[in-house]
């Protein structure tokens, strides 16, 4: 049996979908559940960060970015609701531990003291190298996509931008770097073109988060052969936020694929 720790920044996030199928299995431990609060240390560090980034993707490009993050949180609960942490904790009898930051001390003294053997991360931003060196084994992370293809990419989007029919998600191992550990297991998955590209993205991210619940599974139940196996990344490509122009170009592909994906139905 392997202990484990999650590592997680939203009450009904990927953790919520993934963790009722990791419980299934009697080699797996889930020690505690940390849930992070989006707290910001430096406000202004933080508004820096955020102008410069207005700058680099533009002002239409920011609204788009509001308005898409919507498509993975509420939308995806619109058409499949989840429980909260705080009813999966009740229900499942796990410690659940509410920390003030992701890299915060009372989040690294959780992690030391749940003495779990190996930390998963869902759903949260940069872990710093003081917390995901804690657990003897380290941390893995679900990124879902593909990887290195599409490296701190948003699910779908991206990959609609090159025409491709195909998405999936990589679970692979934390370092200093966003995406960059290596990949311990990846799946690909058969994009599905719906009636608008919201729902789209809705509906094949909240698909990626339950076919990786299962990829998790396997690999946790036998990690040190995945990790005697896994595969250093080589060169990819990364992405944020989509500027409006490109946001244009993922609009008139979506067009394009959901179309021709209806023509291979008839």
């Amino acid at each position: 049996m392997i202990d484990i720790i999650i590592l997680t920044s939203s009450s009904r996030g990927s953790a919520s979908y993934i963790i009722p199928t990791l419980i299934k299995s009697d080699q797996i431990n889930i020690s505690a559940i940390i849930l992070t609060k989006r707290k910001v240390k430096n406000k202004n560090k933080f508004f820096i960060r955020k102008i410069k980034k207005i700058f680099q993707i533009g002002f239409f490009g920011s609204l788009i970015g509001i308005i898409m993050r919507k498509w993975y949180s509420e939308k995806v609960l619109e058409i499949e609701e989840c429980s909260s942490l705080e009813e999966i904790s009740f229900k499942y009898s796990i410690p659940l531990i509410k920390t003030s930051k992701l890299n915060s001390n009372d989040t690294i003294n959780a992690i030391r003291n749940s003495k779990a053997k190996l930390g998963v991360s869902l759903g949260n931003s940069y872990i710093s190298k003081r917390v995901f060196t804690i657990p003897a084994l380290g941390f893995i992370n679900i990124h879902h996509e593909l990887l290195p293809e599409y490296k701190n990419a948003q699910s779908i989007i991206w990959q609609i931008f090159n025409k491709s029919e195909v998405s999936g998600y990589t679970i692979h191992q934390i370092d200093s770097l966003i995406d960059n550990g290596k990949i311990l297991y990846r799946q690909e998955m058969p994009i599905k073109f719906t009636k608008t590209l919201s729902n789209t993205v809705a509906v094949n991210y909240l698909e990626l988060r339950k076919k990786s619940a299962d990829g998790l599974l396997e690999v946790l139940k036998d990690f040190e052969l995945y990790k005697n196996n896994a595969k250093k990344q080589p060169t990819g490509s990364s992405y944020t936020t989509p500027t409006f122009k490109q946001f244009i170009k993922i609009y008139k592909n979506y067009i394009f694929l959901r179309n021709k994906a209806k023509h291979k139905i008839l």
